[in-house]
């Protein structure tokens, strides 16, 4: 179960999706990573919606250097929230392979099509492994994989939600019905 906080945050990208979405579907279709874009678009939203509220991005949050949260949000209770979002590229993995997590589902990567899907998810679940370590007494982290194709939402939902548990939000539903999926977990 989501503690408030967690819920109303979620409830706030749910709100942004649905007047962001079709630039959501845009930005995916550029070359690179629109991650940062994404986070500075839910920070933004954040903020308007709880003005309460203070987001910082890439704020170390553990002695180890590397894990960050993508966004920290304080002021809303006694703990910061610690995101970690990461979006599904549109690329091929063939070229730029990802390292493979630990504890990833047996069949990553085996379906086919699916290579671009598998990395999202194996990128999200690095991040949830790594948010693991915080200091759950300072912080409550969220882990979010923001997934824009098809073959990404079904790979999300089987490796993300059936597997791991998290939990899925259509942010945007398209006119020719392409959606964009939120993946999160609380930890």
């Amino acid at each position: 179960m989501l503690s408030k906080p967690i819920a109303d945050l979620i409830q706030a990208m749910a709100k942004w999706g649905k007047t962001r979405g079709e630039a959501v579907q845009q930005a995916y279709l550029f070359e690179g990573d629109w991650s940062p874009w994404a986070q500075v678009e839910q920070a933004l939203q954040f903020m308007n919606s709880f003005r309460n509220v203070q987001v910082t991005r890439g704020q170390t949050i553990h002695t180890n250097p590397d894990v960050k949260a993508d966004l920290l949000i304080s002021g809303g209770g006694n703990k910061k929230i610690a995101i970690s979002l990461t979006c599904e590229l549109y690329a091929d993995t063939e070229q730029d392979p990802s390292p493979r997590p630990p504890g990833a589902p047996a069949q990553y990567g085996l379906g086919s099509g699916e290579a671009v899907a598998d990395k999202t998810c194996e990128k999200v679940l690095a991040c949830y492994q790594a948010m693991k370590v915080v200091d759950l007494s300072l912080f409550s982290p969220v882990v979010m994989g923001m997934m824009v194709s098809k073959v990404a939402n079904d790979a999300a939902k089987y490796y993300l939600c059936d597997h791991t548990g998290f939990q899925a939000q259509t942010l945007y539903t398209g006119k020719s019905g392409d959606m964009v999926g939120l993946y999160y977990k609380a930890l």
